[in-house]
């Protein structure tokens, strides 16, 4: 599991990924997993936990 500080993220993706992506990249891949955890925690709220996450 990534860091929870942005910075410490960015750090362990950049390290995991070998230089493989660009700094754009790298950017646009934590905006996406940002989004995904918005919507996913949107969901947990309108379903209930018990009824998204196993």
């Amino acid at each position: 599991m990534l860091p929870l500080r942005p910075r410490e993220r960015k750090a362990a993706l950049r390290e995991a990924l070998g230089g493989l992506l660009s700094e754009a990249e790298v950017r646009a891949v934590l905006a996406r997993r940002e989004l995904l955890l918005r919507e996913a925690r949107r969901i947990v709220e309108r379903l209930g936990e018990a009824n998204v996450l196993y």
